[in-house]
């Protein structure tokens, strides 16, 4: 929604699909030293034991502040798409077309509000910390084929989307 035009968010959408993955091979790869050099270490704990054993201390605090920052970054960014997805999407397109800005505002806390408790709830009923990225990224990969689709496929249609995305979900939950 923020991109200047339709070409700017092809161009971003194309970025982040050639740099995303380089991120997750390059925490697995971390992932895989710290398992390696900390033989029968819980999983979640690999990475804090690598970063103690290898950082000073002013490092230390920068990588752990570091690791806290992005974990808030990507779960105020997702609640934040869910929001506004929920009200543009939903809201105003097939409960109330003609909604004024107040309104959608106000949905949307309540659906940023609501998705919070929800996932603080999941957080704390599954503190297992791979487990919990391993859902996110799950859920967040659900709408990629319909986002592409939208992107590059000329022909695309909404019902094509709300198709692709509910059949995401569905897999996803198999």
């Amino acid at each position: 929604y923020s991109a200047a035009d339709a070409k700017a968010a092809k161009k971003s959408l194309i970025l982040a699909a050639l740099l995303n993955p380089l991120f997750y091979v390059a925490s697995t790869v971390i992932g895989l030293i710290a398992t390696v050099a900390f033989t029968g270490i819980n999983g979640d704990m690999a990475l804090f034991k690598l970063m103690e054993t290898t950082l000073p201390t002013g490092l230390l605090g920068i990588g752990m502040v570091s690791l806290l920052a992005v974990v808030m970054s990507t779960i105020d960014s997702q609640i934040v798409m869910l929001s506004a997805i929920t009200t543009k999407d939903f809201y105003k397109t097939l409960i109330k077309p003609n909604a004024t800005s107040e309104e959608m505002l106000k949905i949307g806390r309540f659906v940023g509000f609501g998705a919070g408790i929800v996932a603080l709830a999941i957080a704390y009923l599954s503190p297992n910390l791979t487990q919990l990225a391993i859902y996110s990224t799950t859920i967040v990969l659900i709408t990629a084929p319909a986002m592409i689709g939208a992107f590059f496929w000329k022909r695309a249609t909404a019902k094509a989307a709300s198709l692709s995305i509910v059949t995401g979900f569905g897999t996803a939950l198999i």
